[in-house]
């Protein structure tokens, strides 16, 4: 039977990855993919993966490894709201009906 992590040891992990991770991070990896940025960061037998698409209107999958196994992942897309750090978007709230 293969070695599992604990929830705590994935949490934790999960937290490095994610706030080491930046648009300007010396962890991304070249890609075939179209207009996609992929980045990547390992610790011991963790491996964690973030696929993104888009800037304003985003696509994002993120995966875990834990010993060349998938052991958690999760996708999210969006839309950024914000236009700049002191001034909001302005939001039509008709186009979310």
């Amino acid at each position: 039977m293969l070695a599992t992590p604990t929830k705590r040891e994935l949490l934790n992990f999960l937290s490095f990855a994610r706030s080491t991770m930046s648009p300007c991070s010396k962890h991304e990896l070249a890609t075939t993919l179209p207009k996609a940025r992929i980045f990547t960061i390992s610790r011991g037998p963790f491996l964690y993966t973030l696929t993104t698409w888009g800037n304003g209107a985003f696509m994002q999958i993120e995966v875990v490894f834990y010993n060349d196994c998938i052991i958690w992942s999760m996708s999210l897309q969006g839309r950024v709201i914000i236009t700049s750090a002191t001034k909001p978007a302005r939001i039509d709230s008709k186009k979310f009906s």
